[in-house]
């Protein structure tokens, strides 16, 4: 991963932590620090360790794409 920490707390910061699953502001199913995807469900719950475990999941991902 070539992201810091510096980085984490920003992307955090704007995307903000949420446990239960919701709709955003453009209609798609988001949960922890603003995961999406297949594994997203209503009614969903997760603890904040499982939010950390998304992001990081998510950020190699993209980190991939942009390589």
């Amino acid at each position: 991963m070539n992201i810091g920490k510096r980085g984490l707390d920003l992307i955090k910061s704007f995307e903000g932590l949420e446990l239960e699953a919701y709709y955003d502001a453009v209609g798609v199913l988001t949960i922890g620090y603003g995961s999406t995807g297949n594994h997203v469900y209503l009614g969903q719950e997760i603890t904040q360790q499982e939010a950390e475990a998304l992001l990081m999941r998510d950020l190699v991902r993209f980190e991939d794409g942009i390589a």
